[in-house]
């Protein structure tokens, strides 16, 4: 059997807490002060540690981190070793660290399988077991064509924030990413769209939304992801910020209304 890798999302995060957050439409959630107030420094924790329940439960943040390493350690050496034969702990870790730095990035089996020193088919292999084990989930692309988005690269998720957070050295703004596709994909159907110029949009919901994520929020990004939308034939956009500037329309909306 296949062992799944249970985790809370944001909503069932603040039950944990004590906090009875109803989810909300997000398409039309207003910015409220008050909530954010109330909220950010458990939706700073949810980016940082992720929603493994016991890992959630516990108070004291080394005995996370312990927590966070001992599951991973777990799910390695015992629940895929069950599935794969190995005794190659190391490389598992590596694959996994190198996975981890290109979280939110495009998926290059070619470069990780030379940066990790392992034939193109073992890496292949791994990423579709640890996609099949639920640690890891890939993002595809939006394309007119069904044909092609099968072809096309998709990207790369964590399917826990603790576990990047463990894995990799990535910038808050990756970890927040990361969040933001966890939360989305108990929402609706998510893609994301990339034109050969290199610009893309985030995350589309349902084939009808678009969201672009920034720490920071500014009407540059907003009009960018409003003109790739364009392209799509969408016309509902919000930029996702995590932490808010003096100015918010209903353009706009903080990642832990996300609920």
């Amino acid at each position: 059997s296949i062992f799944e890798l249970y985790t809370l999302d944001f909503g069932e995060f603040l039950e944990f807490k004590g906090f009875d957050m109803k989810p909300a439409d997000i398409y039309k959630k207003n910015f409220n002060r008050f909530v954010y107030e109330e909220l950010k420094d458990l939706y700073s924790e949810f980016i940082r540690f992720g929603g493994l329940p016991e890992v959630v439960l516990s108070t004291d943040v080394k005995q996370k981190t312990d927590l966070i390493t001992d599951i991973l350690d777990s799910y390695i050496k015992i629940d895929i070793k069950n599935l794969v034969d190995f005794e190659n702990f190391a490389a598992v870790y590596k694959i996994l660290k190198l996975l981890g730095n290109r979280t939110g990035n495009k998926l290059d089996i070619t470069k990780i399988s030379n940066s990790a020193g392992f034939s193109r088919t073992t890496v292949s292999n791994y990423v579709e077991l640890f996609e099949g084990t639920y640690l890891i989930k890939k993002l595809p692309v939006l394309s007119k064509s069904p044909d092609k988005e099968i072809s096309k690269t998709p990207k790369i998720y964590f399917q826990d924030n603790g576990f990047l957070n463990i894995l990799a050295e990535v910038s808050g703004g990756v970890m927040f990413e990361n969040s933001l596709f966890n939360q989305l994909k108990h929402v609706g159907n998510l893609n994301y769209y990339a034109l050969k110029t290199g610009n893309e949009i985030d995350f589309v919901l349902d084939k009808k939304y678009s969201f672009e994520v920034k720490e920071y929020c500014g009407d540059f990004d907003l009009k960018k992801l409003q003109r790739l939308s364009s392209n799509l034939k969408i016309k509902n956009s919000r930029l996702i910020f995590r932490y808010p500037s003096d100015y918010l329309n209903e353009n706009y909306l903080w990642g832990g209304d996300i609920v």
